[in-house]
């Protein structure tokens, strides 16, 4: 599913966007239930999974070192879950409001990545 079809559906049913959320959360934590942690490489390369490359991270870790490292976060996901990931800045609100309670940070809106 190309982006602009996926922000198509977004903006014609407001609820697909909550419900991608939730689809998204509830596979990680069913990774994390089974102690399937993310993986964090450190060369970038997620191809050289020797020990000294890689870094186990939880659903914190994940959203912490996003930006700048390569995490395989999609695996057990959909296409449509990727591509909002992928393609929009969905982590970033998703780091935002695990915040809101502390900072009182305003909520932000769903848009393209830049």
């Amino acid at each position: 599913m190309d982006v602009d079809t996926l922000l198509n559906r977004l903006k014609a049913n407001k609820k697909l966007l909550k419900e991608l959320s939730w689809r998204i959360i509830d596979a990680w934590n069913a990774r994390m239930d089974r102690k399937d942690f993310f993986r964090m490489f450190l060369d970038g390369n997620p191809k050289n999974s020797s020990e000294e490359n890689v870094i186990l991270c939880d659903i914190n870790g994940l959203l912490a070192h996003y930006h700048g490292s390569v995490i395989d976060w999609e695996r057990g996901l959909t296409e449509e879950e990727i591509e909002l990931i992928a393609t929009t800045n969905w982590i970033e609100l998703v780091r935002a409001h695990t915040l809101l309670r502390r900072d009182g940070i305003t909520p932000m809106e769903l848009r393209l990545r830049t």
